[in-house]
């Protein structure tokens, strides 16, 4: 019995893209409107330990998309998840899962997104035989 196994695996990105796109307009980083700047960071953790019947594993991550119009796309999306599984049993493994969802920019059709956070739940029961 090794309660702590693996007890942390952790793993960082980041991401920064350009995209040459003259169809969208000028930014202050480009004032002539010939690139696009993308942006993501994400963070995951994962924990498996008594003997690796329990495992959990969180994810956050943020996008930015480079695309700014009022009436567009959300640009800024904050994720997160936090999900435990278990195997009580040899066949059977059941987890639970959270998983968070904001748009973070500040433009009006951002701002009238009803729910903005929005959260939700997952039950998952898997069995081998």
């Amino acid at each position: 019995f090794s309660p702590l196994r693996q007890a942390l695996v952790l793993t960082a990105q980041a991401q920064n893209t350009w995209i040459d796109s003259p169809t969208y307009g000028p930014s202050s980083d480009f004032p002539n409107g010939t690139f696009r700047i993308d942006r993501k960071a994400m963070l995951d953790v994962r924990s498996t330990l008594l003997d690796k019947r329990l495992t959990v594993h969180a994810r956050a991550a943020w996008n930015f998309i480079g695309v700014y119009h009022p009436t567009g796309q959300h640009a800024d999306l904050f994720t997160a998840f936090v999900q435990v599984s278990g195997r009580p049993w040899a066949i059977f493994r059941p987890a639970l899962r959270y998983d968070l969802r904001v748009y973070t920019d500040s433009r009006p059709k951002t701002a009238a997104l009803n729910p903005n956070p929005q959260h939700s739940f997952r039950l998952v029961v898997e069995s081998k035989f």
